[in-house]
């Protein structure tokens, strides 16, 4: 979708420039105007063909601003939900992702680069990293890295996670290059992008906030410690419980047993001695 925007479109060069758009470019979809006055805005709505969305306000008030700001990230993605693909942007350039997706440029990248197998990141592992985002959300928070705002929102996200939701969000496969960064980039980009969302404003960025006091070198490891702790736990201990309860309950029915044989074996014992 193609959207252009003007401020100060109530009056002068920006009213006017407004009216041009449309001829210079045609493939227009809208055009954002801003400005102070609403009702010379409606006007300019009825002056050309591309439609308008109006933000009436003084961008120069913080307050307004904010708003201004808050307005265009919902709108963007609404807008994200209603086309097939979005442009998501790197130092590499512009790389298409499917709209309905959470992750960005680095995880499309990995999933682009490395179509070997079938074999995804286990679950577990997603789990893990939530866990880990989380503790190094609240870390950070502690050593003031980021603010209460981003912390909650990085946070929230984490939990529904581990509750199971999202997981459809993390596609990579496990023949990869290094030492998991795309898979920790993956879990960035996802955090950072539904935090925004929970947040209603853009306040994480996948390096910059979620990922921040981090490494890949460290993260994927320390993920990996956790799943396995995790996995010995719930899993490993629980079945080897089980299987030290059934030795037991063999080794009672084996000493019923072998008591069964020798009373038996004496008995028989007892009627050859008699018959002979």
């Amino acid at each position: 979708m193609r959207v252009a925007v003007v401020t100060g479109a109530s009056s002068g060069i920006g009213r006017e420039f407004v009216r041009q758009l449309e001829y210079f470019y045609k493939d227009l979809d809208e055009i954002w105007v801003i400005a102070r006055r609403e009702e010379r805005l409606e006007q300019l709505r009825k002056e050309v063909n591309v439609p308008l969305r109006i933000f009436a306000g003084d961008l120069q008030k913080k307050h307004v601003y904010r708003q201004f700001l808050k307005k265009m990230l919902n709108y963007c993605l609404e807008v994200n939900k209603m086309t097939t693909y979005r442009i998501e942007e790197d130092c590499l350039g512009q790389i298409k992702v499917k709209a309905d997706k959470y992750w960005k440029s680095q995880t499309q990248r990995s999933l682009e680069n490395f179509k070997i197998g079938q074999e995804l990141m286990p679950k577990s592992l997603i789990h893990s990293f939530a866990i880990l985002k989380e503790a190094c959300a609240k870390a950070n928070l502690h050593f003031n890295k980021i603010s209460e705002k981003q912390c909650e929102a990085i946070v929230k996200v984490c939990q529904n996670i581990e509750d199971g939701q999202y997981l459809d969000q993390f596609p990579l496969h496990v023949w990869q290059t290094g030492s998991g960064t795309q898979t920790n980039m993956n879990a960035n980009e996802v955090i950072s992008m539904l935090g925004n969302e929970y947040a209603k404003e853009n306040i994480l960025h996948p390096n910059d906030t979620v990922n921040a006091s981090q490494s890949s070198n460290d993260t994927f490891p320390a993920a990996l410690h956790i799943m396995v702790a995790q996995k010995i736990n719930e899993e490993l201990l629980p079945q080897l419980d089980q299987m030290i309860n059934q030795i037991k309950s063999l080794k009672k029915k084996m000493k019923a047993s072998s008591k069964l044989v020798e009373h038996i074996f004496k008995m028989r014992h007892h009627y050859i001695f008699h018959k002979n």
